[in-house]
């Protein structure tokens, strides 16, 4: 069909876009994990995950590097081997899909809400949530 050698750049790119994207999800998720638990559990003075911001945002960067680079070359590559044009809307789909394992995988470590529900504090009595905090929940 083509040459191998436009098939091998492709899926070297190709992995190296979808691990961009995965990591970009990780981050992302990192990020919200520490917004979502200011908000359930700052009044109590719960302890948010340690994120180190420049960290995390210089990661972001990377990882939107290699999705914004890594999946159009691969497509470009492999449109190369086949002979073809167009078709790039499964890249797209690899990456989204990189990403949101990303998060999944990430989601699994969020720092819990101190009690369900409810705003604690050591100084006033319980209140309901507000529909805020049961979307970030």
């Amino acid at each position: 069909m083509g040459n191998p050698a436009a098939l091998r750049m492709g899926v070297i790119w190709f992995v190296l876009g979808a691990a961009g994207a995965f990591v970009l999800g990780l981050l992302v998720s990192l990020w919200f994990d520490t917004l979502r638990a200011i908000s359930l559990n700052a009044p109590s003075g719960t302890h948010v995950s340690g994120v180190s911001v420049p960290l995390v945002v210089a990661g972001m960067g990377a990882g939107a590097l290699l999705v914004g680079l890594g999946l159009p070359v691969g497509a470009h590559h492999l449109d190369g081997y086949r002979a073809a044009r167009g078709g790039g809307g499964w890249a797209l789909a690899i990456g989204v899909a990189s990403f949101a394992l990303g998060v999944a995988v990430a989601a699994r470590d969020w720092v819990a809400a101190d009690r369900v529900g409810w705003v604690v504090t050591d100084y006033e009595p319980p209140e309901p949530w507000g529909w805020g905090r049961w979307i970030l929940y």
